[in-house]
């Protein structure tokens, strides 16, 4: 009962900020140490995950869906030509529906003012594990990934990460982001698309 009680008092305090004011206020580890606790107080995973989009600034996770959202975004700084593993954007999954979900394909854009050339290839990561990888870009800007085994368990959430190889292409005093803009998966999806994370800048 008292777990109850606790856990309800720090869920009134969290949503009474909104999502821009949350994200603003918080950093990284403040919010992992809101879930940590969270979760050390029993909370169920539906429950974590809705304060997880609102310390985001994300929108609240739809029940029956996976839900898609904003990591925390890698630091902003400058890259080279051929630079290689480059992290640009992190996106969360939750699956709020009662059974697993199969991600089919993830679709990401080019961002920024570089042009298409400067990307070799672009890799979907979950830790330092390859789920996907794509080739450069195509006339639509666009690469799509198709991971050959990812799926997130009912309940569960998962943190992916975009990262790209550089070309000898890319010019300097260019801007590069990638922007994910669409997500096919075994279960409805929601959430915010489309979803840019960090520009980085071409030294």
């Amino acid at each position: 009962m008292r777990k109850f009680v606790i856990t309800g008092a720090l869920l009134s305090t969290l949503f009474v900020f909104s999502p821009a004011t949350a994200q603003a206020a918080l950093t990284a580890s403040q919010i992992d140490s809101i879930l940590g606790l969270l979760t050390a107080f029993d909370a169920d995973p539906a429950t974590i995950a809705r304060v997880r989009a609102t310390l985001m600034g994300n929108s609240a996770p739809t029940a029956g869906t996976l839900w898609f959202g904003a990591g925390t975004q890698p630091t902003a700084g400058e890259v080279s030509r051929n630079d290689i593993d480059v992290p640009f954007t992190t996106i969360t999954l939750s699956n709020n529906t009662a059974a697993a979900a199969t991600i089919y394909t993830v679709t990401v854009e080019r961002a920024g003012s570089a042009n298409d050339s400067s990307v070799r290839s672009i890799e979907l990561l979950q830790g330092g594990t390859i789920l996907a990888t794509a080739s450069g870009l195509d006339s639509k800007h666009q690469a799509t990934l198709a991971p050959e085994d990812l799926t997130v368990a009912a309940g569960s959430t998962v943190t992916l990460t975009l990262v790209a190889d550089l070309s000898n292409k890319a010019r300097s005093n260019k801007t590069l982001g990638l922007t994910v803009v669409a997500l096919n998966a075994s279960s409805p999806v929601s959430g915010v698309l489309p979803l840019t994370g960090t520009l980085q800048k071409i030294d």
